[in-house]
């Protein structure tokens, strides 16, 4: 997927955006593979109420 967004937009901008492009990828595809709900698990990110138990 990086070299998907790297051939899309040219280039990352930082190394530090590449990181947190990773990192979200990463926690998406985890969220895949236990078959949960993609939006409502990053809405309980940001609110600072999620488990992945």
């Amino acid at each position: 997927m990086m070299k998907v967004k790297q051939i899309v937009s040219g280039h990352f901008r930082t190394n530090e955006g590449a990181k947190q492009f990773a990192q979200i990828r990463g926690f998406i595809s985890t969220l895949r593979k236990q078959d949960r709900d993609i939006l409502s698990s990053l809405v309980s990110v940001v609110r600072g109420e999620f488990s992945l138990q």
